[in-house]
């Protein structure tokens, strides 16, 4: 029932540009109870919630069935997650609005699955070397990570370019600025030096 609410609550999105009037007129349309409904989502909101949740979930399963997504680097891994998580909003771009329009908090429940997968794309960068590992810093790059990503869709509802190709160049920039701020540089190699030659000292 859960799945059949959440098609057809979509459905109504994208159809009328909002919510629906109601709970009952919704409910109505499906041909089923009030209560059928309560029994799957408290309310609208937490319908476009489990929506949110769903989209990056479909987006993880793309990204995991890729035969080469395995072998990228988590450069190349975060970029991947951005224009799949983009390409599968995309099919929903209509009711994707519409829930924005009525959320502050849109990515409430996506949040915690990003995290775990900016975490362990983040320990893989570490791992390579692609990302340098800075006490007290490092833990805040996931979070650096998932204000780009909030970042980038953001810009994509409000992008009104063909084929929305501004959105295409900022997330190149924007997740390519983030891993040359991420990535070991000149001030990591002094650290080391200085560690090491007191260390001997």
């Amino acid at each position: 029932m859960k799945e059949k609410i959440i098609a057809a609550y979509l459905a109504h999105l994208s159809a009328h540009g909002d919510r629906p009037k109601s709970v009952y007129a919704f409910a109505s349309a499906l041909e089923i109870s009030e209560s059928e409904v309560y029994a799957s989502a408290g309310s609208f909101a937490a319908i476009e919630r489990e929506i949110m949740r769903g989209f990056w979930e479909q987006t993880a399963l793309r990204l995991s069935q890729s035969p080469e997504y395995a072998a990228y680097s988590a450069r190349e891994r975060a970029l991947a997650a951005a224009y799949t998580w983009l390409e599968v909003l995309r099919e929903q771009r209509s009711a994707v609005v519409v829930i924005a329009k009525h959320n502050d908090s849109l990515f409430v429940l996506t949040k915690p699955l990003f995290l775990k997968w900016a975490g362990d794309t983040l320990h893989q960068g570490m791992d390579t070397k692609e990302v340098a590992d800075r006490l007290f810093v490092s833990d805040w790059y996931k979070d650096m990570l998932w204000l780009q990503m909030r970042g980038i869709i953001q810009h994509w509802l409000r992008d009104e370019s063909a084929d929305f190709e501004q959105t295409d160049a900022f997330v190149e920039k924007s997740i390519n600025f983030g891993f040359d701020l991420m990535q070991p540089n000149f001030l990591d190699s002094g650290f080391d030096f200085i560690k090491w030659a007191f260390q001997r000292a």
